[in-house]
């Protein structure tokens, strides 16, 4: 093992295990994100060639000479420890470089995270993030009936339930968005380049919201996320908001009797309330739910229509025209007959566990 970090300066893989994501035969159990590899821990030996390892892996325990026993097993351990792992490519110190690689790490995490958006509802006790222990997996609990002095003492996985990269998985997302934007992060379709880093902007904002336990701060996260995608700075936050959503969504048959305006208008105040006084009790996991799906149906016809809303400025232009058409009456030649509308249905199960 090297000590002088001047002598570490090389090309390096940085190798971390993964909870919360479960890689399947069906996406053959490897996901490329921009320049992290996620892989599990069945294929990963079978892939350590094309990754630049040179030894199977079950042997890199024999590397060096003096090599402590408690290393090699320590190692053994590390490659037992999860059922998925993420690889980065890098060139450099690694100890300079670590919280570097971890930051593009999280990234990727966020990335897959909002492919779960429209796909499955939130969850309370699911969570992609990078595997530090077992102890972080398990929240211990202590009960105490008052009444009749009794006592459970339990222990319970925090993240039990993995997003499962799965055949359902890949059916939904091939009706929607999802593997377009990993061709997009992945250069395999190319767009204009200010137009690909916000909308990958947006994605890690969405997955940091989906990824979180906090329902205020995931509400101001999907707030974030529209003004990011929908307003120019210097414009009416609002306005904007509701004039690029019916745009893309007041065809759909439900835009006025759920009164899709109205909510906007609802939420923006609450983001304001919270963001200018501290104010966020009222806050609810219906509004939240509520702006996931705004923000999966927008991004969606986006992405769906990436061709000919071909940038921000695309967008916002059509959007003009759009609202010109409506004051005229005519028939629009901007909505392109290929919008979708989905509206995730939660029932009180699921709310109970958010």
């Amino acid at each position: 093992m090297m000590q002088n970090s001047s002598d570490s300066n090389s090309e390096w893989l940085f190798i971390v295990p993964i909870s919360g994501l479960k890689l399947t035969g069906t996406i053959s159990n490897e996901l490329k994100v921009g320049n992290v590899i996620f892989v599990s821990k069945s294929r990963l030996p079978r892939i350590r060639k094309r990754l630049g390892i040179q030894i199977p892996i079950s042997k890199l325990g024999n590397i060096g000479v003096n090599t402590p026993k408690r290393y090699k097993i320590s190692l053994r351990d590390f490659f037992e420890f999860s059922q998925t792992y993420a690889v980065l490519n890098f060139t450099g110190v690694p100890k300079e470089k670590y919280f570097d690689n971890i930051r593009l790490i999280e990234d990727a995490i966020d990335l897959i995270t909002f492919s779960s958006l429209g796909f499955s509802t939130r969850r309370f006790h699911y969570k992609i993030q990078i595997k530090n222990s077992e102890y972080s997996l398990r929240n211990k609990t202590l009960l105490i009936d008052k009444k009749n002095l009794r006592l459970i003492l339990g222990s319970k996985s925090l993240h039990p339930l993995p997003l499962e990269l799965n055949e359902r998985w890949k059916e939904f997302h091939n009706n929607f968005y999802y593997h377009k934007l990993l061709a997009i992060i992945n250069r395999e379709v190319e767009i204009n380049s200010k137009w690909r880093n916000l909308l990958i902007s947006v994605a890690k904002m969405i997955g940091k919201s989906l990824n979180s336990h906090d329902i205020p701060e995931s509400f101001l996260k999907n707030i974030i996320a529209l003004e990011m995608l929908l307003v120019n700075q210097s414009e009416k936050i609002e306005d904007k908001i509701i004039e690029r959503t019916r745009y893309l969504l007041d065809w759909y048959e439900k835009w006025e009797t759920n009164q899709i305006e109205t909510r906007i208008s609802e939420m923006y105040k609450k983001r304001c309330d919270y963001v200018h006084d501290g104010k966020f009790k009222e806050i609810t996991k219906e509004d939240l739910i509520f702006t996931d799906d705004l923000l999966f149906n927008i991004y969606n016809n986006l992405l769906k229509n990436i061709n000919k809303i071909s940038s921000k400025g695309k967008l916002i232009e059509f959007s003009d025209k759009y609202k010109c058409e409506k004051q005229l009456g005519i028939e629009s030649k901007y909505q392109f007959g290929k919008f979708q509308y989905l509206n995730k249905v939660y029932e009180k199960s699921d709310l109970d566990i958010i």
